[in-house]
């Protein structure tokens, strides 16, 4: 990805993380505390939540229910385990508030490829593969090329190196 285009980037997901913690904000009430609408399924709300968007600001549900990427909305947002999501219609917010861990990236996100040599490489939200409904999202086609070749041995690499990694994050 050429420099332009990585300021660009970083530029808009600076403004996206402002849109959500404002629309956070319009969600917490006169004492400071956030309020908890919907906390059925373990949704984790509270108001020192980070307002850092979930898998790149794209809507999880999507990559199930239109197999291909597309950004979400900072006005339809849903907070889970610390990250908010971003969905594309009240629709896939809904799904994804019923069954939250179904549609959660593998590996937290990062890169499968990565994960199967045991790192946390970044990935690229439009890098991805459906597995067994499961999100995989690798960092680029190149890399995405390779782990096509022997994806099930791939995911099972991943699978034992992610379970033997900390993750603070």
């Amino acid at each position: 990805m050429n420099r332009k285009l990585m300021k660009v980037s970083r530029n808009a997901m600076m403004v996206l993380s402002m849109c959500v913690a404002l629309v956070s904000c319009a969600n917490v009430n006169k004492t400071g505390e956030m309020v908890k609408k919907n906390m059925k399924n373990k949704m984790e709300m509270s108001s020192t939540h980070s307002s850092k968007p979930a898998v790149y600001g794209y809507d999880a549900v999507s990559y199930f229910t239109m197999n291909k990427a597309v950004r979400g909305s900072g006005m339809i947002t849903a907070d889970y385990k610390g990250e908010t999501y971003l969905f594309s219609s009240n629709k896939n917010k809904e799904m994804f508030v019923k069954s939250p861990s179904k549609y959660l990236p593998e590996y937290g996100g990062y890169c499968a490829f990565g994960a199967s040599m045991g790192k946390e490489f970044y990935s690229d939200p439009t890098i991805f593969a459906v597995v067994d409904n499961k999100l995989y999202l690798n960092l680029n086609k190149d890399i995405q090329m390779k782990w096509n070749k022997d994806r099930s041995s791939m995911i099972k690499n991943a699978d034992k190196k992610w379970k033997m990694m900390s993750h603070s994050h």
